[in-house]
């Protein structure tokens, strides 16, 4: 997806996405309690958990940073946000899902239970990957004095009037 591959910020993207998408997931995580819980404010809460869901999501957050980085991912590429969203939905699922199962299922019903936090597991860490894809991923620059695209047009238009001549 990128034009220029030894211009890609690998361990940039690597760390960067990991360390932000583990602090964005702690504050999505943060504001859904305090949402919930509406009477209770931020210093009743407390930091809790901002720092377990952020030390929870390190690891989902650093394999999905992995393979954006892998598929040399930019921001402003064609479907870039539906990329980055399914890579974290689908790492942060199989990552809840390998815990629930470590964790031991011993009944039909605990299968859907499985479902249901892979579900919304998925979604939370599909979530913060866009986020943290739009504050690290590297953007595709285009200058306003790059005429490539308008050469290839003129070489293409030459070439076919000199088939006609």
């Amino acid at each position: 997806m990128n034009i220029d591959n030894s211009a890609y910020p690998y361990l940039q993207v690597v760390f960067l996405f990991s360390g932000f998408g583990s602090v964005i997931s702690g504050l999505i995580a943060e504001l859904i309690i305090l949402v919930v819980f509406r009477e209770a404010s931020f210093a009743q809460i407390g930091f809790q958990p901002l720092i377990f869901v952020g030390l929870f999501g390190c690891l989902p957050a650093f394999i999905t940073a992995c393979i954006l980085a892998f598929i040399r991912l930019k921001q402003s590429a064609k479907n870039a946000t539906e990329i980055t969203f399914l890579t974290g939905f689908l790492v942060s699922a199989f990552y809840v899902a390998f815990i629930v199962l470590y964790l031991g299922i011993g009944s039909l019903l605990e299968v859907g239970v499985l479902l249901g936090f892979m579900l919304i597991g998925g979604v939370f860490g599909g979530t913060s990957s866009i986020v943290a894809g739009y504050l690290t991923l590297p953007k595709l620059t285009k200058s306003c004095f790059d005429n490539s695209a308008r050469k290839a047009q003129d070489i293409d238009k030459d070439s076919a009037y000199s088939k006609h001549r």
